[in-house]
């Protein structure tokens, strides 16, 4: 049970309505453990950078107390689109936006109201976070328009860790070294800007579906194992399937040395494309075999003079958008262009990083 923060003593503010912003994220390094027992969480290592794609959660004071949730779907562009099915068809209750804001009034002990908007921009059931960014915001708006003091005093990471393992991170932003569920950070240094073509498509990916397919994957490793004692197999198959279907039990919780230089060095670009890595690419693919034609298609783009495109197409996070990682804005037209008429492809969306967390964008009385 939550113990109401002394930050309640807070003067009250004078602000009506506040506006606050959360970015979208990619792994650039996911490894993934086994659970210590079946149902349990999966240790995890990762890498978050935070991308220049945002949601926004807008609040206004009510006068009669109630919480009351609106949504709108807008393109990267900021353009107005169609709402998915799985937020339009959300108890308000339940989202994480609503939920965030009734956990900032619930731990300061304030019996206050607010309407909530929330304007959608990263894809749903995507990997990127989006909801985990909506959370972000939504906090901090709160903590803003009601004057609670969580954020200064820390206390809003504690709320945020409660509400999703990537919560956390939306709120800090930058690049983040994960560790437990992904929410026990250490912040890394931005290192250089990046540049990201993201792949998105309509038919989402539950990333619960992912993990368990993750362990099914395991079970399966070890019987194939098992066989190959039993048959007396070579030493080379042994090691292909422990590398293709095991979890290990336990993760690294610190980057190597190679992991460091790839991360923040400018200079070698095949340094960072050899760091980045995503245990549940597989077994999201197992999910989403549609996926490996696009990320075939975007590994074999090419200019206009015909000069390949160095890169290395990634699932982000649970999938099933496709993260490609490019070096110039000339690369990621030409990515845009490989996978064009893509039946899987929904948009390609051209975005950089590292950018800053959760951030008050406007604010008025």
């Amino acid at each position: 049970m939550n113990t109401p923060s002394a930050a309640n003593t807070a003067a009250p503010s004078a602000l009506t309505w506040v506006e606050a912003s959360a970015p979208a994220k990619v792994n650039l390094i996911l490894q993934c453990g086994a659970p210590a027992e079946a149902g349990g969480y999966h240790p995890l290592t990762t890498v978050f950078q935070a991308l220049s794609l945002r949601e926004t959660v807008r609040l206004q004071r009510r006068d009669d107390h109630e919480l009351y949730l609106t949504q709108e779907a807008r393109t990267p562009a900021d353009e107005p689109a169609e709402l998915a099915a799985e937020l339009s068809d959300l108890d308000p209750a339940k989202h994480l936006a609503y939920r965030a804001v009734k956990a900032v009034l619930d731990y300061a002990g304030i019996d206050a109201g607010a309407n909530i908007h929330v304007i959608k921009r990263v894809p749903v059931a995507g990997g990127m976070a989006g909801g985990s960014a909506d959370a972000a915001a939504a906090l901090l708006a709160a903590d803003t328009l009601f004057a609670t003091g969580l954020n200064e005093s820390g206390e809003l990471d504690v709320l945020a860790a409660q509400l999703g393992a990537d919560v956390p991170f939306c709120l800090q932003g930058g690049l983040a070294l994960g560790r437990g569920r992904g929410d026990e950070l250490t912040a890394l240094a931005d290192g250089p800007t990046r540049t990201w073509v993201m792949l998105t498509n309509q038919r989402g990916l539950s990333t619960p579906g992912v993990f368990a397919q993750a362990d099914h994957r395991h079970a399966l490793g070890l019987e194939k194992l098992s066989e190959l004692v039993e048959a007396e197999g070579d030493i080379a198959a042994a090691l292909q399937i422990s590398q293709n279907y095991l979890l290990p039990a336990e993760v690294p919780t610190e980057l190597t040395e190679a992991q460091s230089r790839g991360l923040f060095t400018a200079e070698n670009w095949q340094q960072f494309l050899a760091v980045l890595e995503n245990d549940l690419q597989l077994p999201a693919l197992d999910l989403r075999p549609d996926l490996a034609e696009i990320m075939e298609q975007a590994a074999a783009a090419q200019l206009p003079d015909g000069t390949p495109v160095v890169t290395k197409p990634i699932i982000s996070g649970s999938g099933p958008t496709i993260a490609v990682p490019v070096q110039n804005l000339a690369e990621a037209e030409a990515v845009k262009a490989a996978v064009q008429g893509s039946e899987t492809l929904h948009q390609a969306i051209i975005l950089t990083g590292p950018v800053a967390g959760a951030q008050i964008d406007a604010s008025g009385e």
